[in-house]
């Protein structure tokens, strides 16, 4: 089942055009990311896809419905994670999520319940104000999952947050992968992509330059096998698996090879390829 399909998708603000003839789809239960550096269109494209803005041309679809004329069927399985936190500053974290939960029918123990998943229930007394960044993160991601949503929109979630926040919201989110709960994932970030991610797209000046799964993208760019090898007398050699066959096969034969490595290329690579420009921005 698709639950995101977009066809021919374009965008412009004041005849400056941000997305161009983009077309992606988002199956249940899979994570799709979506990578490029600031200014690529990311969040533009997620603030169509939510209904926040219309399209100019082409279509999007959200569980079958116009993303201009969502229903309130689609919202009710939608949860968001954005860049405005929109918490209530002055109100504790259980109280932040209370208002959310009385809004939509939601028992007291599904609070309880979601401020344990995101390691906050010690600090449920605490005002929102006075958490720390990646604890604010985690309190608008169990917002975001308070009302159990089968698709998740998640803007550079963990942006700047430490190590530790970090690992807790990705192992939460691997955690709702296992549960088919579909995820659209903007991010600059390569090892969390490699980490959650189904499938990603290249986002570049507003045009999908690459798409598919992170292996067969490094696949089809993977021209040669370069290895890296540390022999036994400690030096490195930067060798050509073709153009270096026989002295790769000397070095094993004469047992001098101690470690070996393949140099396959990065996304930061293929992307800079693509682009002459870097991913990680």
């Amino acid at each position: 089942m698709k639950v995101i399909q977009i066809e021919h998708l374009q965008k412009a603000f004041q005849n400056n055009i941000i997305l161009k003839d983009l077309r992606l789809s988002l199956e249940e239960g899979e994570c799709f990311g979506c990578l490029g550096p600031s200014g690529a269109g990311k969040t533009t494209l997620v603030r169509i896809m939510i209904g926040q803005l219309d399209i100019d041309q082409g279509r999007c679809l959200v569980f079958g419905e116009d993303s201009r004329h969502l229903s309130a069927r689609v919202y009710e399985k939608t949860g968001l994670v954005l860049d405005e936190q929109g918490l209530y500053e002055r109100m504790s974290v259980y109280d932040n999520l209370k208002i959310f939960a009385d809004i939509h029918r939601i028992e007291d123990e599904r609070i309880t319940e979601v401020l344990k998943k995101v390691d906050l229930l010690d600090e449920a007394d605490k005002k929102a104000c006075r958490l720390s960044k990646g604890m604010r993160q985690r309190l608008v991601l169990a917002r975001a999952l308070l009302h159990r949503p089968r698709l998740l929109f998640l803007d550079e979630p963990t942006s700047a947050l430490d190590p530790v926040s970090r690992h807790l919201i990705h192992h939460l989110l691997l955690t709702l992968k296992q549960q088919q709960v579909s995820i659209f994932l903007t991010t600059h970030n390569m090892q969390e992509a490699a980490l959650l991610c189904d499938r990603i797209g290249l986002l570049h000046e507003g045009s999908m330059i690459e798409e598919g799964r992170i292996d067969d993208i490094i696949e089809k760019y993977h021209n040669h096998l370069a290895l890296h090898i540390e022999l036994t007398d400690h030096r490195h050699l930067n060798l050509d698996a073709q153009k270096d066959a026989d002295d790769i096969c000397h070095y094993l034969k004469e047992g001098k090879i101690l470690k070996i490595h393949s140099n396959e290329p990065t996304l930061e690579d293929i992307f800079k390829k693509l682009t002459g420009k870097r991913l990680n921005l």
